[in-house]
C-alpha cells in the first residue's frame, strides 16, 4: 500500500458489473458493497474495508484486498 488514495469515476460498465455481483447470490453482498467492488475490479485497484463479508466476496474472486 502507497499510503495514497485515489479518486475512481464509475462508468456503465461498472454499474453492469455491480449488478451481475448482487445476482451472485453466494457472495452475499448488498448493492453498494458490489459497486464498491466492481469499481476496484475495474480500476485493478487493491480494495480497502473494514467489512468481513465484502473481504471475503472480494477474496472469493480472486481480488486483491486489505483490512486496514
Amino acid at each position: 500500500m502507497t499510503g495514497r488514495a485515489r479518486e475512481i469515476a464509475a462508468r456503465l460498465r461498472v454499474f453492469e458489473a455491480a449488478a451481475r455481483l448482487c445476482d451472485r447470490h453466494e457472495l452475499g453482498i448488498r448493492a453498494a458493497d458490489a459497486l464498491h467492488l466492481a469499481i476496484a475490479m475495474d480500476a485493478s485497484a487493491t480494495l480497502v474495508t473494514f467489512d468481513h463479508l465484502l473481504q471475503t466476496a472480494a477474496s472469493s474472486l480472486g481480488h486483491p484486498c486489505l483490512a486496514p
